[in-house]
């Protein structure tokens, strides 16, 4: 074990934690006053079910054998998993890798709560966590991370832009269709709430995502080196590039927007940035948003 890379993944398991309460800021500032305490709840309400459940029965699920669409029973309540020993070639031990992918999960689920915020309560809520995660979280992660279905087909996906993004991101509008509109949708103006919270969210998943991206490469190595770089670069492309059209199209640019950007700049990098080029991560992000930047 390289004691080195084991401090560098604690490290970056904390920082990944931290994008949690992040997405509870940023969320809650572009809400409206009266929903920003459940949306903030709502956001943080996976810290406690999605740890759990990952300890309980996630981990040997989807890291857990070699099936198409699970793992196995083998490692429930993280029984048999080594706290000073690799069984997956790496140079961390298996306890260290079981913790940092048990944030990904957490943050995974945090992520589509945006989508019902003010519309679901509480207990249907935590009911369709526990079963989101075992029956399509689990699945995608096992599928693309741990020689499942999809990566004997040849799927590649360096930070989660499949298992975490795109499965949130689905579900998300899936759930939010069958939830249905706000009462008062189409009918009250929508004003962020508390842009300093925007801001704040905002460059606390900044941050966290450094240890998202980065420390997808599981060792401290010039693999981790170049995800931070392109990550970085990436959200700030986008940054820049969603400010200039919005200065375009509205007349002046704004701190919701700017806000916006960088994170949608951090969420497209996230599946590439340990294989893209530096300029690459650029022309990602800012053609993403604008289709003449490249």
């Amino acid at each position: 074990m390289d004691t080195g890379s084991s401090a560098f993944i604690l490290i970056c398991s904390a920082m990944v934690c931290l994008m949690t309460p992040a997405l509870a800021f940023f969320y809650g500032g572009l809400g409206r006053r009266k929903n920003v305490i459940n949306t903030m709840m709502m956001s943080v309400l996976p810290l406690a079910i999605a740890s759990l459940l990952w300890i309980v029965a996630g981990y040997s699920l989807s890291f857990g054998g070699h099936g198409n669409f699970f793992g196995n029973f083998s490692h429930l309540f993280l029984n048999g998993v080594s706290e000073t020993a690799s069984s997956r070639g790496l140079t961390i031990p298996d306890m260290l890798f079981a913790a940092f992918q048990m944030m990904f999960s957490i943050i995974c689920v945090a992520i589509l709560m945006g989508s019902v915020v003010g519309r679901m309560r509480f207990t249907p809520l935590a009911i369709f966590v526990v079963f989101w995660l075992l029956f399509v979280y689990y699945p995608f992660a096992h599928m693309v991370w741990d020689e499942g279905l999809l990566a004997k087909w040849g799927t590649i996906d360096f930070a989660g832009g499949d298992v975490v993004h795109i499965t949130s991101g689905v579900s998300a509008l899936v759930l939010a269709i069958v939830v249905g509109k706000r009462r008062d949708f189409g009918i009250l103006e929508h004003r962020p709430h508390n842009v300093p919270f925007v801001l704040l969210g905002a460059g606390l998943l900044w941050f966290g995502w450094f240890g998202f991206n980065a420390g997808s490469a599981l060792a401290a190595n010039g693999l981790a080196v170049h995800a931070l770089v392109t990550t970085h670069v990436s959200a700030a492309a986008a940054m820049f590039s969603w400010l200039a059209i919005e200065k375009h199209v509205t007349g002046h640019p704004s701190l919701v927007g700017g806000s916006t950007g960088l994170v949608a700049g951090l969420v497209a990098i996230t599946p590439g940035a340990g294989f893209v080029s530096i300029w690459s991560a650029i022309r990602i992000r800012t053609g993403e948003r604008g289709g003449d930047a490249i």
